[in-house]
């Protein structure tokens, strides 16, 4: 107990009642300062600490009175409690807790106390403070930043509650007290968290917040809001991997995350020139047929791609298939640079039977794993899926460009290689004639098996149409024109050498999108008007 005195400050902290002053004694208040108790003098923003009462409010006769309890940080944010009281005994009403502001910076703030009147806000008694550390961050949780009418929101932690929660509370809310749309999520026994929203078609347009709260016995957490904007249904979605996201492009869209999607991509080339509005925008670097049925377990709060099909759209574009096929894993065999030898990739019995594997599990026969471990899913099945769930649209698949030119001249000549010739795609890099011929082919044989799936969901009726790379033709790596698939590029120090390739490399440049593969896709949706 401190035996400091300090004077009430504020509007809410005028002096002390005459009144209560006599009942609790002027004399032994002025002395030591009546106290109450924290669970806790430290804790991170969105975190809860327990209030413990101790002393009771003065009791008047014929006014009633409330305790209040307040943060003020070093930045000057602050939150208070409103405590219900005894008014015949001024006891507090016990298993309270504060909440810390979200948006409170590390640094000594305090909490302080005071009962007071409610008919005229003035203060009848005032507590010693306690001073109260705040350190660390809020918790995170992955959202989108738009969603439509129909579409499914998916919402994760990224930070779990405390294992002793019980609940969850994840809602979207209008302004601060405006309505509230609960999204139902599932609280594991970890703590962790997730909810699949269906938007009603009848929600309102416009920006809503996030409120997030985690509940347990004398135990509030919550998650800092963040804004999300419900547009309407659209006309046109994309899907699909990295070669539809417009990874290597650069130009990422704020709130993407790890998806790199990018307004480079070939879907904003294709809405501009069809005139399809907005795309819903689900396309992902680094997707798997898996990530069109489930969440992204890698990419934090991305849902199944699935989940933006709906009856109003027109319009649907997916690649996808490369990395089921496991195209990151053959590059890297086949690459040679500093602690590895790729030459001669193609001989590699191992990983030319998996791939092979895979590439008949994406053709429906067989089972077969991508590189994670997740098992691949068959292509004809995912289009009629597509069609299931959109099925007033058309879509439009793409293939994928071989990666290398054909002509040997266009290699620089390394006595080393077997070949004699080399594509070199960086400045520690390079592949070997004969297995760059060899991953060309490898794409070839993916867009016969995407070819075969298309055509034979088009004859079960399924509204789909192949969209060929060819416009990619002579603009490979090591090619006679200008490539519009991008180089190799490392990982910049201070990175351990010998330095990795990022997610980046061998991707459609700018050009690659909007020529190679905008144009493509624009003049196979006019022939099908």
């Amino acid at each position: 107990m401190k035996t400091r005195t300090r004077k009430a400050t504020g509007a809410l902290k005028i002096a002390l009642l005459t009144l209560s002053m006599i009942l609790v004694g002027a004399s032994t208040a002025a002395a030591i300062p009546p106290e109450f108790g924290i669970a806790t003098n430290h804790g991170r923003p969105g975190f809860s600490v327990k209030i413990i009462p101790n002393d009771p409010c003065p009791v008047i006769q014929g006014i009633t009175q409330r305790a209040r309890v307040m943060y003020i940080g070093v930045n000057s944010a602050t939150n208070h409690l409103d405590i219900d009281i005894n008014q015949s005994t001024g006891v507090w009403d016990s298993n309270r807790v504060l909440p810390i502001p979200t948006d409170a910076v590390p640094g000594i703030g305090r909490i302080d106390a005071y009962c007071f009147n409610t008919t005229g806000y003035a203060a009848t008694l005032e507590y010693d403070d306690h001073q109260y550390t705040v350190s660390g961050e809020a918790p995170k949780f992955a959202i989108g930043t738009k969603v439509a009418r129909g579409e499914r929101l998916f919402v994760e932690s990224l930070e779990s509650c405390p294992v002793s929660s019980t609940s969850i509370q994840v809602d979207l809310r209008v302004g601060q007290y405006g309505q509230n749309y609960p999204l139902g999520a599932s609280l594991w026994p970890d703590g962790s968290w997730k909810t699949f929203y269906p938007v009603p078609m009848n929600m309102p347009l416009g920006v809503y917040r996030t409120d997030i709260l985690c509940n347990g016995s004398n135990l509030q957490v919550r998650y800092p809001d963040k804004q999300i904007e419900i547009v309407a249904s659209p006309q046109y979605v994309a899907l699909g991997d990295s070669y539809s996201s417009g990874e290597g492009t650069g130009n990422y869209i704020s709130g993407s995350g790890e998806c790199h999607r990018s307004e480079n991509s070939y879907a904003f080339y294709v809405a501009t020139q069809r005139n399809l509005g907005a795309p819903s925008f689900g396309a992902c670097s680094g997707a798997q047929t898996a990530d069109y049925y489930g969440y992204n377990p890698v990419k934090r709060g991305e849902g199944a791609q699935q989940g933006r099909l709906q009856a109003a759209n027109q319009t649907v574009t997916i690649a996808m298939g490369g990395n089921d096929a496991g195209f990151v894993e053959l590059g890297e065999a086949c690459a040679t640079y500093p602690g590895h030898d790729g030459w001669g990739c193609q001989y590699n019995y191992p990983v030319v039977n998996t791939l092979y594997d895979r590439l008949g599990a994406l053709a429906g026969s067989g089972y077969a794993e991508a590189t994670d471990g997740r098992q691949i899913n068959g292509l004809k099945a995912m289009y009629q899926d597509i069609a299931y769930r959109s099925p007033n649209a058309k879509i439009f698949v793409g293939g994928y460009p071989k990666l290398f030119g054909d002509d040997f001249a266009d290699y620089e000549e390394n006595e080393n290689a077997p070949s004699g010739r080399v594509c070199d795609l960086s400045s520690f890099v390079n592949i070997d004639y004969n297995d760059a011929q060899w991953l060309n082919q490898v794409a070839e044989d993916l867009n016969t098996t995407i070819l075969n799936a298309v055509n034979a969901a088009k004859l079960e009726g399924t509204n789909v149409y192949y969209v060929p790379p060819a416009l990619f033709a002579n603009h490979g790596n090591c090619d006679s024109q200008e490539s519009w698939i991008g180089p190799v590029i490392l990982t910049p120090p201070p990175a351990p050498f010998p330095p990795e390739s990022t997610a980046e490399s061998l991707h459609p440049t700018a050009a690659g999108q909007s020529i190679g593969y905008g144009s493509a896709f624009v003049s196979v949706m006019n022939y099908n008007d």
